[in-house]
């Protein structure tokens, strides 16, 4: 009989998504991300960050060493570090990870880039890029990718096969973004019969602006239209489909585009990939540092995106009072993030500069969710559980009227 235990994305956490397949001697991961607030919780970057895997292990951020004991592999949805963040200490040496192409750009790219801790290392892990529609075959477990739309290249749901029955893992997705994926997972999942779906749920239980990324570029044309100083996008590293609109949006309104490390980062490392159609730098989008003094002095010609509420821009550019913020990402909802963006709208608002809040969830809203999984009730006796949301008792009223839902509990096996 095939189990799933889950370590994390469970108990009302959006993320941090730890879950172990075991069948029979088979033993597999479906991602291993990190926990964020519950990191957050007990270290701070830099200056009380945990020393060894045993501090990790004693908050809750990962399992006991022993619980991973002959891994077989670890299988990776998609490339935030709330679903990959914690591959660095995974204790088993030789351990193939799977990914799509671009995740497994975005990721090496990523740990390259950030300073190290101590106990972490990358030496021990054999990266497995795929494409959509690979079959993974791991003892008497097939792991199969399937691509889906998200805020970030590299984003896949993945249907497993077990000796028990199939499975559908969602990942992260949703259906109102610009990416169109060849398969659709959903009438996948129905011809396979599957028996368990694993569900994220990140906006359940939240107030929701259910806007497309078209609205996106509509909203943000019409501010920006009206802007006489600089425009600054706030916006993740990682969302190529919001670079994208910002992009049509600059040249719309005549503006040039230019983009901070982070965001120089994950170009250089999607150069190239097929069919992915990335801002190019150098034609698309400045580096941020070429281009600082003519930024400065010419600000009403450019569109600048930063990342995180990063003050570092504002501060150094000093923007023209009538120059416009836009947060084009999710509204900070931890204290330390809320602290970080007031701190950031002060000095906005010190300047004279204008703020709003434009934005396409990278997650399916409410209806989305209700609209994709009716299309499974066919399936006789199929047993959801959500993960990935804040509220899992709301996501069990809304649907446990057309499915048998089970709200997973930290370190509980469930039988697929």
């Amino acid at each position: 009989m095939a189990r799933l235990t889950f370590y994390g994305g469970v108990g009302g956490v959006i993320g941090g998504n730890q879950i172990l397949l075991e069948d029979g001697s088979t033993k597999v991961l479906l991602d291993y991300g990190l926990n964020y607030s519950l990191w957050r919780s007990y270290f701070e970057y830099i200056f009380a960050e945990p020393r060894s895997v045993e501090e990790l292990v004693m908050v809750g951020l990962i399992p006991e060493p022993e619980v991973l004991k002959g891994l077989d592999a670890c299988f990776i949805t998609h490339p935030h570090g709330d679903h990959y963040g914690m591959i660095t200490v995974l204790p088993e040496e030789g351990v193939p990870v799977y990914m799509g192409e671009a995740s497994h750009r975005i990721i090496d790219a990523r740990l390259k880039a950030r300073r190290k801790r101590r106990f972490e290392r990358l030496d021990h892990l054999t990266f497995k890029p795929v494409h959509s529609g690979r079959r993974i075959h791991v003892g008497s477990v097939t792991v199969e990718f399937q691509a889906v739309d998200h805020s970030i290249p590299g984003s896949y749901a993945l249907i497993v096969e077990t000796s028990s029955g199939n499975l559908l893992y969602l990942g992260d997705f949703r259906t109102h973004g610009v990416f169109k994926p060849r398969a659709d997972v959903f009438e996948l999942a129905l011809d396979r019969d599957v028996k368990t779906v694993v569900c994220e749920g990140t906006n359940i239980g939240q107030l929701c602006s259910p806007l497309s990324e078209r609205n996106v570029e509509d909203a943000m044309t019409r501010i920006l239209s009206e802007c006489r100083g600089l425009a600054i996008v706030d916006m993740s590293p990682g969302d190529v489909d919001r670079l994208r609109t910002v992009c049509r949006v600059a040249s719309n309104l005549g503006r040039a585009v230019a983009v901070t490390k982070r965001h120089v980062t994950v170009l250089e490392a999607l150069e190239g990939v097929e069919g992915l159609a990335t801002p190019s730098l150098g034609k698309d989008v400045l580096k941020y540092e070429d281009v600082e003094e003519e930024l400065r002095r010419n600000p009403s010609e450019y569109i600048l995106c930063t990342s995180f509420y990063n003050l570092r821009e504002v501060k150094a550019l000093t923007p023209p009072p009538g120059s416009v913020y836009v947060l084009s990402s999710s509204e900070p909802f931890e204290e330390e993030t809320f602290i970080a963006f007031r701190r950031l709208q002060n000095w906005l608002n010190l300047l004279g500069a204008e703020a709003y809040h434009i934005h396409s969830s990278g997650h399916a809203y409410p209806w989305e969710l209700r609209k994709c999984l009716s299309r499974l009730r066919g399936l006789d006796g199929l047993k959801v559980l959500p993960v990935h949301t804040e509220h899992p008792e709301t996501f069990k009223k809304i649907f446990a009227r057309f499915f048998d839902v089970v709200i997973p509990v930290k370190g509980v096996s469930y039988d697929v």
